[in-house]
């Protein structure tokens, strides 16, 4: 990790002289942010450096358990109306080496340009409270790396806020503090964008299994039911009472939800059978209640 970071320092005072003076002229009675803002996962995680000079850094990485790894940084200027910040990209750096550990050398400074791979989230909420600061996006769905298989978006600020439990922000949202900590003690629904303080409960909510589906040792789908359905969207989680896990809403038709859950909770080395059929059942039963909150809450 040293000697990406060093390789990076580097990278970055080569590459952001040029954009610094550019941007000066543009925004010579303003000032810009001085942050760095995380997101993390398992092997991976994206970093946005933020200056004062407009320039900012997005550093994406992810290494495999065996060795190599793949890099892009994005290189450009940003701008600030309200509480919202636009990127705008200007160049990246791209490296792709599985099969070498020394993966971290001969990068290639190439014009950004738009690809499914390539791209960046462009356009994010500058959230403040305290000495908390978060960048949270509109996507209903992963817009930032191809590394993450979720976004820095207002669902996963609502599922931290409504599990009610002490979690590791970095892993769900871009903070520029990375600390284990019950949300709900640093915001309020107030601090939240009025058209999003929908996503944020007051209370828990219920829904109940009425169906279940096992898809040939991958996972198990569930059909729920619940009250409250205008209050529930695509991307949020759900806990059960017995059993410390939660399962995802993956879509939604009119009067009923659809929820998956990894084989990792259902299955005995789901994926190393044969058999068509999985060695376990489900452990969620028809008519189980899950609720918005965990059980495991800690106020």
């Amino acid at each position: 990790m040293k000697k990406i970071s060093y390789i990076f320092a580097i990278i970055f005072l080569l590459t952001n002289h040029s954009f610094s003076s550019n941007i000066e002229e543009e925004n010579s009675d303003t000032q810009g942010i001085n942050q760095k803002f995380m997101l993390k996962g398992f092997n991976c995680g994206v970093d946005i450096y933020l200056r004062e000079d407009f320039s900012f850094v997005n550093y994406s990485y992810g290494f495999g358990c065996v060795g190599g790894c793949k890099v892009k940084i994005v290189l450009g200027e940003y701008k600030i109306e309200d509480n919202r910040i636009s990127f705008n990209p200007k160049k990246m750096i791209l490296k792709e080496a599985w099969a070498r550990i020394d993966c971290f050398t001969n990068f290639d400074t190439v014009v950004y340009y738009y690809s499914d791979s390539t791209k960046i989230q462009l356009n994010y909420w500058h959230i403040k409270k305290d000495s908390f600061e978060f960048l949270v996006s509109e996507a209903s769905f992963n817009e930032l790396d191809e590394f993450f298989p979720r976004s820095s978006n207002f669902i996963s600020f609502a599922n931290l806020y409504n599990s009610n439990t002490e979690e590791n922000i970095c892993l769900s949202l871009f903070c520029t503090i990375d600390t284990v900590i019950n949300i709900r003690n640093i915001i309020s629904k107030e601090n939240i964008p009025e058209k999003f303080q929908k996503l944020f409960f007051d209370n828990p909510i219920e829904i109940t299994i009425k169906n279940v589906k096992i898809n040939k040792g991958q996972y198990a789908t569930y059909l729920l039911t619940s009250d409250k359905m205008n209050d529930i969207f695509v991307g949020m989680d759900f806990y059960s009472e017995k059993y410390p896990y939660l399962i995802t809403i993956i879509e939604k038709k009119e009067d009923i939800l659809i929820a998956a859950v990894s084989d990792d909770f259902f299955y005995q080395d789901a994926m190393f059978q044969i058999e068509s059929k999985p060695r376990n059942k489900p452990k969620l039963k028809v008519g189980t209640i899950l609720k918005s909150e965990s059980c495991e809450t800690n106020e």
